[in-house]
């Protein structure tokens, strides 16, 4: 009479007898284990601003950190759907008669992922890349809840009954693949107090057209730009005088300008080097102001009134070439920049002398400038509407998530448990 079931199948090399065995079966199952996990770690951290001690982001991470997490996590997730293939060297297969039945419950385990991942990236993914809000409804208490830098809090968001940005002031600066033909100063120019700043990777560039008929056209992009980025000052209060494109020098003395509203436009491809693909050419900042409230909500191209209530996410500062470049010139055009950029130097002393003069104790009193996404984001203008839908996909992605590691333990647990009794069965034979 023939068996329902068919034999166990036949073993070949060392290899493929060791994978078909107890122990390759049981080394499946821990990493199928392992894999889920790193997977549902991954979509949950990957878009993290940094790691937190005591309020602090002691490691904010940048754009570049963020897409190798993400990378590593698509390539675990690919390695973990293909162990169900790699599962059938190990006797784990549906694919031919199986005489072991418990074995498609692990292939029900993969089916629980799916919605498990999902719910997870969702839930608890969203949530922790929105990070938490900066205690503080004006700009002095965010500075007492920051202990008085912003950049201890970076991936955070404040909502404020103050703080303008003066879109009138914005400034370009483009990042190209090599440096623009300029020379430094020379040995004689130096003697002479001629001194000229070495070339670098940055520029500025013009960020308003000009509406001068008899001016011409504006000079060409490079080709070879990069990034392409814009930035304007924020100060602490609306002044009439810090709106008009020219500012005169007493009022840059008695306004102080604390940070900077920062976008840049760039993309993977262009950040790898390659200058095949498009960019955008000209970032746009528009400021939201009064994010939370629907009826006195506005953005700063759609008013030319006096407005204040700056909505926005603290983001990580330019590179310090950068910085250099943009303090040199504010400094420039009269602004008061050098005790409050010394703050910003790091301890090995990189950086310009403009940027990083001599350290003193005005960078106790003085608050470091910090750099801020100010776009429109629902998740700062909508957060008590999003976190109950945050809260209900991590819950889905916990129960999804339980369950494909039932599965696959409840298999493991039975393959353990019958090979015992095969090996019983056989010593029982011989």
């Amino acid at each position: 009479m023939q068996s329902f079931y068919a034999p166990p199948p036949s073993r070949g090399s060392e290899f493929a007898s060791w994978l078909n065995s107890g122990a390759g079966r049981f080394l499946l199952f821990l990493t199928t284990i392992g894999s889920f996990i790193l997977a549902c770690v991954g979509l949950s951290f990957y878009a993290s601003p940094g790691e937190k001690s005591g309020g602090e982001n002691v490691s904010p991470r940048s754009q570049d950190e963020q897409f190798l997490i993400l990378l590593a996590t698509v390539l675990n997730i690919s390695a973990f759907y293909s162990l169900p293939v790699f599962a059938e060297r190990c006797g784990v297969g549906v694919f031919d008669a199986n005489w072991k039945p418990y074995v498609h419950i692990y292939r029900i385990a993969f089916f629980f992922s799916i919605p498990a991942l999902i719910c997870i990236s969702s839930g608890f993914g969203s949530d922790i890349q929105n990070a938490s809000r900066i205690p503080g409804s004006n700009f002095q208490q965010l500075l007492t809840a920051s202990k008085g830098d912003l950049n201890l809090v970076i991936g955070d968001y404040f909502i404020v009954s103050d703080m303008f940005v003066g879109l009138n002031l914005t400034k370009a600066v483009i990042k190209t693949l090599t440096v623009p033909n300029a020379r430094g100063s020379t040995r004689e120019q130096e003697r002479r107090g001629e001194v000229f700043q070495m070339p670098t990777l940055y520029s500025e560039t013009e960020y308003f057209d000009t509406k001068d008929a008899l001016a011409g056209p504006p000079p060409p992009m490079p080709r070879d730009v990069l990034e392409h980025y814009a930035f304007a000052p924020i100060f602490e209060t609306w002044r009439t005088c810090v709106t008009r494109y020219a500012v005169s020098s007493i009022c840059m003395r008695e306004n102080k300008l604390i940070g900077f509203v920062m976008k840049n436009s760039d993309n993977l491809c262009r950040r790898a080097g390659a200058l095949g693909c498009s960019i955008e050419p000209k970032p746009k900042l528009n400021p939201s102001y009064r994010c939370t409230d629907p009826v006195n909500a506005v953005r700063g191209l759609e008013t030319r009134l006096p407005i204040t209530g700056l909505c926005g996410r603290v983001v990580l500062p330019p590179p310090q070439i950068l910085l250099d470049e943009i303090v040199k010139r504010h400094i420039d055009d009269g602004w008061m920049l050098g005790e409050s950029m010394a703050c910003h130097c790091s301890k090995d002393g990189e950086g310009s002398k403009i940027a990083c003069p001599d350290p003193s104790d005005t960078c106790k009193k003085i608050a470091p400038l910090f750099f801020v996404n100010a776009d429109y984001d629902d998740r700062i203008a909508k957060t008590g509407d999003l976190e109950s839908g945050w809260l209900l996909y991590q819950i889905a992605g916990g129960v999804f998530a339980f369950l494909t590691l039932f599965c696959v333990i409840l298999t493991m647990l039975a393959d353990c448990y019958v090979d015992r009794y095969l090996r019983a069965a056989a010593k029982y034979a011989t």
